[in-house]
């Protein structure tokens, strides 16, 4: 059953809980899913949490790069445990939009292997970049490798691959291999 299916199937019917997201091979915990009477209330996946981290599991799930096992377990949600709600219809929504600028964007990612670093002469000229591509320029003042910036940045892999274009034809960053 794929993540979507799962959370469609509880929502169905209202439930509150949590829909556990083990790896399917050992049963080791990657992440949960919260529902508050038929609504996803919250998430954890892979280093992110919130709607980014509901997401990034759904496109994980969809583009098929782990196995995972769902066990759905009925639980009090707590009100601080909410921190976003989201129906089935908007769920859906949202994961079309973000699948479709995912798959757009895969014709743009560089190579793993590439080697990326900030311009001094971009800093100098005091030019402000885009929320987007700060996040990303602070993930790259630690790391270089492209491979190494998808991992640890906390955005999208679409959105690292726009902010990253953008940044390039700015000047903000040179490209070595």
């Amino acid at each position: 059953m794929s993540v979507l299916e799962a959370i469609e199937e509880q929502c169905s019917f209202g439930f509150t809980g949590r829909i556990n997201v083990l790896k399917s091979v050992d049963r080791q915990y990657l992440g949960v899913i919260l529902l508050l009477n038929g609504k996803v209330v919250s998430s954890h996946f892979a280093k992110k949490t919130g709607a980014t981290a509901l997401y990034s599991l759904v496109i994980c799930d969809l583009e098929d790069l782990e196995d995972f096992k769902l066990v759905v377990e009925p639980e009090i949600v707590e009100e601080e445990d909410v921190e976003f709600s989201l129906t089935l219809n908007d769920l859906r929504k949202k994961v079309t939009t973000i699948y479709e600028d995912h798959n757009k964007s895969k014709k743009l990612k560089p190579p793993e292997n590439l080697r990326v670093l900030i311009n001094p002469g971009f800093v100098e000229k005091g030019e402000k970049p885009t929320s987007l591509e700060f996040s990303i320029l602070k993930v790259m003042s630690e790391f270089n490798k492209v491979a190494d910036i998808y991992k640890n940045c906390d955005l999208f892999d679409f959105e690292i691959t726009k902010g990253l274009v953008s940044l390039r034809k700015k000047g903000a960053i040179k490209v070595f291999k």
